[in-house]
C-alpha cells in the first residue's frame, strides 16, 4: 500500500498486477495515467468527479530558454501584480463581449494547454453563476468528445458543482486510460469503501475488489496539515494545532495572533494556500518577513506579533471576499472538507497576488500597524 504523499524513491513494480488506486484528484490523476499501460488490471475508486484540462507540457528549446530569460526583467515586475502570480492575467470582462468572442476566448486558453482556462478567461467564473455554468459546460463538452462512452461519461464527468471550484487538475491521456480493457472504474459516492481487507478493499455493497497493490491518492490536509504536525506552541503553552482545530485564523498568513515571532507562508488567508503561482507567492512573503524582520532589529526590538484586532480585521477581510465566490459555495480541499472535523473556511485569499501584495505593502509601509513589537 502506498500514499501518494509519502511515495517510495525505489521504482515501484506494477507489472501485471492488480492495482487500486482510491482517489482521481491532482495525485490520482498521475498514477492512473502512467500506470494504466503497465498494469495487469486497474480499479479506480472515484467518489467526486473531476473537470481537467489537457496538458501539452511541450518540451522547450534552446532557443525557447533564451527567450524566457530575455524576459526576465518584465516577468519579475508583472508576475506580483497578476492574479494568481502567473504570467497571464484576466484580460476580458465577460459582459462587454459577444457570445462568439466569448467562445473564441475560451477556446484559445483551452488550446494553450495550460490553466489559462481557469485563471485568465473571465474573472466571472468565481463568482457569477450563470457565467461559471457556460465554462462548465464547455468543458463537460471537450472531456465527452474524448470519452465518447456515455457511461464513462457519467462516471468522470462532474454535474454538480462548477468548473473552477475546485482544484483544476491538469492531465495527459487520463481520459483515453479508460478506453483500455484492463481498467475499470469503481464508484464509491452511493457504495462507499467499507474496509481494506487482507486481500484487498470491500465496498459498502459487501463486494471484495481483490487487489495486489493500493495507490492511497486521497488528498491532504491542505495549507493546516504542515504546520499542525509540529507541536508549534505560543503565548502561555498555547498551541497551534488546537486552536487551528476550533478556527483557523491568521494575519496576512504571515504570522497568527498569539504565537510571538512565528512567520508563516503558504498557509491559510493568503493566496499562497492554494491559489496562485507559488513561487511568485512565497518570494513575496519571505520578502516581506525580511523586511519586517530588519524593521524590528533597527529599533532594537526581539519580538514581533500581531494583534488581535489586526487579525479580526484580516479575517474579515479575506472571508467577506472568499464567500462572495463561488468557491465557498462548492465543497472541495479548499474548504478543508476533505478532512473530518476540520473547520470550514476558504483556505486561501481570493482577492488575487496583486490585491494581496498591496495589502502586505501597505502593512509595512505604515511601521508594521496591528502588529506589537518589544
Amino acid at each position: 500500500m502506498f500514499h501518494t504523499a509519502r511515495w517510495p524513491r525505489e521504482p515501484i513494480d506494477f507489472a501485471g498486477k492488480r492495482v487500486g488506486v482510491i482517489g482521481n484528484g491532482a495525485t490520482g490523476i498521475q498514477v492512473i495515467q502512467t500506470i494504466a499501460g503497465e498494469v495487469g488490471h486497474l480499479k479506480v475508486f472515484i467518489r467526486t468527479p473531476q473537470y481537467m484540462i489537457p496538458m501539452k507540457n511541450p518540451k522547450y528549446s534552446a532557443a525557447d530558454a533564451e527567450a524566457y530569460k530575455s524576459k526576465f526583467q518584465h516577468l519579475t515586475e508583472r508576475l506580483p501584480h497578476t492574479f494568481t502570480g502567473f504570467e497571464y492575467d484576466f484580460e476580458h470582462a465577460w459582459a462587454g463581449l459577444t457570445p462568439e468572442r466569448r467562445r473564441e476566448v475560451i477556446e484559445d486558453c483551452w488550446n494553450d494547454g495550460s490553466l489559462k482556462l481557469w485563471i485568465s478567461s473571465f474573472a466571472e467564473l468565481f463568482f457569477d453563476a450563470e457565467v461559471n455554468a457556460e465554462i462548465s459546460d464547455f468543458v463537460r463538452e471537450k472531456m465527452r468528445e474524448r470519452l465518447k462512452d456515455p457511461k464513462l461519461c457519467e462516471a468522470l464527468i462532474p454535474a454538480d458543482y462548477g468548473f473552477g471550484t475546485h482544484r483544476v487538475p491538469l492531465e495527459q491521456n487520463f481520459l483515453e486510460a479508460f478506453h483500455r480493457p484492463n481498467v475499470e472504474i469503481v464508484s464509491v459516492k452511493a457504495n462507499p469503501i467499507d474496509r481494506v481487507t487482507p486481500t484487498g478493499i470491500q465496498t459498502a455493497d459487501g463486494t471484495i475488489h481483490e487487489l495486489d497493490v493500493i495507490v492511497l491518492a486521497t488528498g491532504f490536509d491542505a495549507g493546516t496539515g504542515a504546520l499542525t504536525r509540529i507541536d508549534i506552541r505560543g503565548r502561555g503553552g498555547r498551541s497551534l494545532k488546537e486552536d487551528w482545530s476550533k478556527d483557523i485564523r491568521t494575519t496576512m498568513g504571515l504570522q497568527v495572533h498569539g504565537y510571538p515571532n512565528l512567520f508563516t507562508t503558504a498557509v491559510p488567508l493568503a493566496p499562497s494556500a492554494a491559489l496562485c503561482n507559488m513561487t511568485t507567492c512565497l518570494q513575496q512573503q519571505v520578502e516581506w518577513i525580511d523586511d519586517c524582520i530588519r524593521f524590528v532589529r533597527t529599533k532594537n526590538l526581539k519580538v514581533v506579533e500581531p494583534t488581535r484586532d489586526a487579525e479580526d480585521g484580516w479575517v474579515a477581510h479575506h472571508d467577506e471576499i472568499a464567500n462572495a465566490t463561488l468557491i465557498a459555495k462548492t465543497n472541495s480541499w479548499y474548504l478543508g472538507s476533505n478532512v473530518e472535523g476540520k473547520p470550514r473556511r476558504v483556505l486561501s485569499y481570493c482577492g488575487g497576488v496583486g490585491a494581496y501584495r498591496q495589502k502586505c505593502n501597505e502593512v509595512a509601509a505604515s511601521g508594521y500597524l496591528g502588529f506589537t513589537m518589544n
